[in-house]
């Protein structure tokens, strides 16, 4: 499994503040947040004769840190591995991945509301089939708008992403619906419950070796959230996902067709 992301100075330093107070993730300095992960992943891949089939589990312990907020209030953190195991299942055997990535980190930077902006390429010294794992690490906080949260109801966003860069890039134009279920206590923390359904359509350009291939598809998702308001934290976020995509080959004009679906689950369990 690959985890396949000008002001005008004499206003920036308002806007930032007021970026950081509207922000749905506000982390304290000095304070590790320790989060589990798991996720599994179904993804089957048709191709001329027959039909690979390729299963994932994953678990994974990552501490994420405040390195600074940035002037334009957005967040600088660090990822760390703690602990990870990814086993796949494909029709070439069974590989285990994380042993060698304890210990192993990176620093990204989002949005206060949880927008990826950019992961340091340091990430590319890290030499282990597991890098992956820090990739994922870095995308696990769900988009969350404070101000939407404290008027409370219902609310639809409407975002694209670009991944990839120059002419491998993929454009994903993503729909989502936020609701408001109500309010309870999970693990001392008062939170809000969010329920939130997502429709996406991807389309670009992948660029292997010297082989181009071109990608459109479909991702939808139904997820449920735990969000601490007052302390600014994700307590929990469950979701399922399913992918239906087109790969096409124009060298030979091969079409590979794709469908997968994937169960995530993310929990805060403290210091």
């Amino acid at each position: 499994m690959r985890f396949i992301a000008s002001l005008v100075i004499g206003v920036l330093l308002t806007v930032g503040l007021a970026h950081a107070q509207d922000a749905a993730y506000r982390f304290e300095p000095g304070k590790a947040y320790k989060y589990i992960i798991e996720q599994t992943n179904l993804q089957m891949q048709e191709m001329p004769g027959q039909t690979i089939t390729v299963n994932s589990e994953l678990t994974m312990s990552v501490t994420y840190t405040l390195v600074e907020t940035l002037e334009n209030g957005n967040l600088k953190l660090q990822a760390t591995i703690n602990n990870a195991l990814m086993i796949n299942e494909s029709p070439q055997g069974t590989q285990s991945i994380g042993a060698d990535m304890a210990g192993k980190s990176v620093i990204f930077e989002m949005t206060g509301n949880g927008q990826m902006v950019e992961v340091d390429s340091s990430i590319r010294e890290i030499d282990s089939e597991g890098v992956g794992l820090l990739i994922g690490a870095t995308s696990v906080f769900p988009r969350l708008d404070a101000r939407k949260i404290a008027g409370g109801g219902s609310w639809t966003t409407e975002e694209a992403d670009t991944t990839g860069e120059g002419e491998g890039s993929i454009i994903e134009e993503t729909t989502r619906e936020y609701t408001l279920k109500g309010k309870k206590s999970v693990e001392g923390y008062d939170c809000v419950e969010i329920a939130l359904e997502s429709e996406a359509e991807r389309e670009g350009k992948m660029i292997r070796g010297d082989q181009e291939l071109m990608v459109k598809g479909t991702r939808n998702g139904k997820a449920t959230m735990m969000y601490a308001a007052a302390e600014g934290l994700l307590v929990m976020f469950d979701a399922e996902m399913s992918m239906d995509q087109i790969i096409v080959v124009p060298a030979s004009n091969m079409r590979i067709p794709i469908t997968g679906t994937q169960v995530v689950k993310v929990e805060y369990v403290g210091e």
